[in-house]
C-alpha cells in the first residue's frame, strides 16, 4: 500500500485498542535491459557511428544527449534477457559492441503491522477498506520485532 494509506489504515485500527506500526520497503515492480552505444570523443564520432549504424541497416536507435559533451547512442530497451541477447547478437554481426545496462522500475511499499484480537469483522473491514490482507503471525515474534 502506499504511504497516505497506510497511515489511514494505522489510524483506523487504532479504534480496535490495536498497537500499530509501519514499516517500508522497496520492491522491483519492472526489470528492463537497456542496450546502447555510449561513443567517445566529439559530437562528430557520434555522428559517425550514426551513419554506421545506417549503412549497416540498423534503423532503430536514438541519440541522446545526456549533458553538452556525453551522448549515448540508445538501441532499444528489452524486458527479456532473451530478446535482449537476440537484439546484442544482430548488433555484434554487424560490428558493433553495445553496453547494456539493467533498468529496474523500484516502488516503494508501506506495511501495517498491527497486534490485535483475532476478529474476523476486522479481517474483512480490513479488505474493504483498505484492500489488505490480515496474515497471522506469532505475536512473542511480533513483540521480540517491537523491542528491536
Amino acid at each position: 500500500m502506499d504511504e497516505r494509506a497506510a497511515s489511514e489504515a494505522t489510524s483506523w485500527l487504532s479504534n480496535f485498542n490495536a498497537r500499530n506500526w509501519t514499516r517500508q520497503d522497496e520492491k522491483i515492480t519492472a526489470r528492463r535491459y537497456w542496450i546502447f552505444i555510449d561513443p567517445t570523443g566529439p559530437e562528430s564520432a557520434a555522428r559517425a557511428i550514426l551513419e554506421a549504424l545506417k549503412s549497416k541497416g540498423v534503423e532503430d536507435y536514438m541519440l541522446f544527449r545526456d549533458s553538452a559533451s556525453k551522448r549515448i547512442i540508445s538501441l532499444g530497451l528489452y524486458s527479456t534477457e532473451g530478446s535482449l541477447e537476440i537484439r546484442r547478437s544482430e548488433l555484434r554481426k554487424k560490428g558493433f559492441d553495445p553496453d547494456v545496462r539493467p533498468r529496474h522500475k523500484v516502488v516503494k511499499q508501506h506495511w501495517v503491522d498491527s497486534m490485535a484480537s483475532e476478529n474476523p469483522s476486522l479481517r474483512q473491514q480490513l479488505k474493504e477498506k483498505f484492500g489488505a490482507q490480515w496474515s497471522a503471525r506469532d505475536c512473542a515474534e511480533l513483540q521480540a520485532n517491537l523491542r528491536d
